[in-house]
């Protein structure tokens, strides 16, 4: 009588697929937990740290209603919009300047904002600061905003690369038919952009949402502080006040929210846009 072995092949495709698989179900339990901490109290969290609250709360909202919660909300809002409109629409100028036209200068500049990548703005915080400081721009969201907007090296990049695949022909008949630029940009080409657009709206309203170093150097009054700074208010390492912990969470889980579904509503939009080469 023969005994079969049963072989079981697992590729390496199957292994990161499994450990990709657990990686997602950890992230998952931890949003869960964060969320219902949020409608506990203080002593459930000590507790029952991962189980379901014994009574759902919302007292933690209203306190962080009361502690100017909703104003950093509001202002973080604010930027977001104004910073992302501006760096998109001024990026694809930009790309359009240098993936359409040929002249002096033209890969210089295109390197510069290559280098721009491998730097990070906190570099740069101290010309940043007098620049602001001389526009009297500190403690206004107007400085916040042309701060965040100006750092748009990936974006330059990532437009610039899908511009050369659109066919000039589209621009050049737009052209003889009497089209100036800016009808030609706006019209034509910024639509046909929409994948590489879809691509970095998510990365750079996640860059924009979570800064904490440019708001924290630029802005000291409670009336322009944003999510970040706020979060400080519940949360210090160096000196925890436990007393506050529920606090913290819903602070945590409401700084969180709008970026999960931000990932959930677009994350087909930003894979489509990588699968058609937005991002080479």
């Amino acid at each position: 009588m023969r005994i079969h072995r049963m072989r079981f092949k697992v590729s390496w495709k199957d292994f990161f697929s499994l450990l990709l698989l657990g990686y997602s179900l950890i992230n998952i339990a931890l949003f869960a937990n964060l969320f219902l901490s949020a409608f506990k109290k203080n002593a459930d969290l000590f507790q029952n740290t991962w189980g379901f609250p014994k009574e759902f709360i919302l007292t933690n909202f209203v306190a962080l209603v009361n502690n100017g919660f909703l104003v950093y909300f509001r202002n973080s809002v604010i930027v977001l919009l104004c910073s992302l409109f501006l760096l998109l629409f001024i990026a694809s100028m930009t790309a359009y300047g240098l993936g359409r036209f040929q002249f002096k200068g033209n890969t210089v500049l295109y390197l510069y904002f290559l280098v721009g990548m491998m730097f990070p703005v906190q570099l740069g915080i101290v010309p940043l600061y007098v620049t602001v400081r001389t526009l009297h721009l500190t403690n206004t969201l107007i400085g916040l905003i042309l701060i965040e907007s100006s750092v748009m090296s990936l974006a330059v990049f990532v437009l610039t690369n899908f511009l050369k695949t659109i066919p000039t022909s589209i621009s050049e008949s737009a052209r003889l038919d009497g089209a100036n630029e800016f009808t030609i940009f706006t019209m034509i080409v910024m639509p046909m952009m929409r994948p590489a657009l879809g691509a970095l709206v998510p990365l750079s309203m996640v860059n924009i949402w979570n800064d904490l170093f440019i708001p924290l150097v630029i802005l000291t009054d409670e009336n322009v502080k944003t999510v970040p700074i706020g979060l400080m208010k519940f949360f210090n390492p160096l000196h925890m006040d436990l007393s506050k912990l529920n606090l913290t969470f819903t602070a945590v889980a409401v700084a969180t929210l709008p970026m999960l579904l931000l990932f959930v509503l677009g994350s087909k939009q930003m894979i489509n846009g990588i699968a058609q080469g937005a991002i080479k």
